[in-house]
């Protein structure tokens, strides 16, 4: 597996969730949107999506949701909107901020 986000363990396993993680928060969603188009170019590209939900498991077991995971979580889901829409996946995506990504989780 040659995603830029997975590592190999000493043990020989995949870490599949180890992004870098840039000290500002619009470039940290810069770089998992590169991540989420990576994920979606090898997926496409190997014609199997279950690496998909390991990744997801892994970021959930790290424990932390920011810029790299909001970014990453912001091209798959616009992937699937286009996908789903007959429309081809956008291009360009608004970055979140840090309030905006508070304001959509409160109840």
């Amino acid at each position: 597996m040659q995603l830029t986000f997975v590592t190999c363990g000493r043990d020989g396993r995949n870490n599949l969730w180890v992004p870098e993680r840039p000290p500002e928060y619009a470039a940290a969603c810069a770089m998992g949107r590169d991540y989420g188009a990576e994920l979606i170019s090898h997926i496409q590209e190997t014609g199997d999506p279950s690496i998909f939900g390991a990744v997801i498991r892994a970021m959930m077991n790290c424990g932390i949701y920011e810029g790299a995971e909001a970014g990453f979580c912001s091209v798959s889901g616009t992937h699937r909107v286009g996908a789903d829409s007959g429309e081809q996946p956008r291009d360009t995506i608004t970055t979140p901020t840090p309030d905006r990504v508070r304001t959509a989780f409160q109840a």
